[in-house]
């Protein structure tokens, strides 16, 4: 820590330097519920499967807020989890397209006589991607 000369006459300025080890890690941050998953016919049906498994599950809680708080929990938890696993797979996805995409430009930028189903096949990946 060190202080220094400031504007105002009567003040000092605090610099203070910190190095952070390696092992300090991030948390998964705040999470936000993506609206869009309500018209994802695969996670509402989640969501009615689980649904009767959570109140199963909490059967012998008589406290209807607490009950509330359980059901929010575990939706919330169940949501999370197919979200990621969503997200996990448009991204492999993607790669895949991408990759594909960038061996059909290959292809058309390296030979001379081209095949028009390559040229038809490009431009379904494009519109895909």
């Amino acid at each position: 820590m060190e202080t220094r000369a400031s504007i105002a006459p009567d003040h000092k300025a605090i610099f203070l330097s910190m190095t952070l080890d390696d092992e300090f890690k991030r948390g998964p941050g705040t999470w936000k519920f993506n609206n869009t998953l309500l018209q994802d016919e695969n996670y509402l049906r989640l969501i009615k499967d689980c649904y009767p498994r959570i109140l199963q599950k909490n059967a012998e809680i008589n406290d209807k807020q607490l009950l509330w708080e359980l059901i929010k929990m575990e939706i919330r938890s169940e949501t999370i989890l197919y979200s990621k696993r969503k997200t996990s797979s448009l991204k492999s996805r993607e790669l895949i397209v991408q990759s594909k995409l960038q061996e059909l430009y290959n292809k058309i930028c390296n030979e001379s006589s081209l095949d028009q189903n390559v040229l038809l096949e490009y431009e379904s990946l494009k519109k895909k991607s």
